[in-house]
């Protein structure tokens, strides 16, 4: 039994061959991510659309390296704001036992 349509899957061949990303494969037909890279993973590209394709790889470190710069903002504002104490407590809890207790943590001070 078949999930999705042998034309949808012709359909996301070809534009894997014009150098769509798997995330835009995914995103125009509504394909889980695994099911498209199983279907494209073995797919040579037209050789006019390989530099597209290969534009867009390295978003994710230049996604990373904004959110980065993001975290140093607030890590310096929240040095220098009143609560500094309280939140280099919090960073030495979170450092010391991980994300599963400063949640718990957080909630009893907000009460």
């Amino acid at each position: 039994m078949r999930i999705h349509s042998v034309d949808k899957i012709k359909e996301l061949r070809k534009l894997r061959r014009k150098g769509h990303s798997i995330n835009e494969l995914v995103s125009l037909c509504v394909i889980p991510k695994t099911t498209v890279w199983y279907h494209i993973h073995n797919i040579k590209l037209l050789p006019k659309y390989e530099k597209t394709l290969k534009a867009k790889i390295g978003g994710n470190t230049q996604r990373k390296q904004k959110r980065l710069e993001v975290a140093r903002k607030n890590a310096a504002q929240l040095l220098r704001g009143s609560d500094r104490d309280l939140s280099i407590a919090i960073a030495m809890l979170y450092w010391g036992e991980g994300n599963k207790k400063v949640a718990n943590l957080l909630t009893q001070m907000a009460v």
